[in-house]
């Protein structure tokens, strides 16, 4: 499935999914992603916590932002991204 680098911006009325959320907003975030087939995979937050960088793995970029519209997420640019990891190159 491809993958792909979600970048958001927040302002203050918009909140990231976190371990503070209940047990049932969590499974809400979850379930709207499942409808498109979106699955999560991990995100890097900018120190003011109003940017985020999200990595996802989706059939297509229309699915993230439909999952993002339902979980009331903003999304400023998606761009499809490979994995290059500096273990898999070998030793200098």
């Amino acid at each position: 499935m491809p993958r792909y680098l979600v970048e958001r911006t927040f302002t203050e009325h918009n909140t990231l999914p976190g371990p503070e959320q209940d047990e049932r907003a969590r499974k809400a975030f979850f379930k709207n992603n499942a409808q498109d087939g979106v699955i999560w995979v991990h995100s890097y937050l900018a120190p003011d916590g109003k940017k985020s960088f999200c990595i996802y793995e989706a059939p297509n970029p229309e699915a993230i932002r439909r999952a993002a519209l339902r979980n009331r997420l903003p999304v400023d640019r998606i761009s499809e991204v490979s994995i290059l990891d500096p273990y898999l190159l070998g030793k200098p």
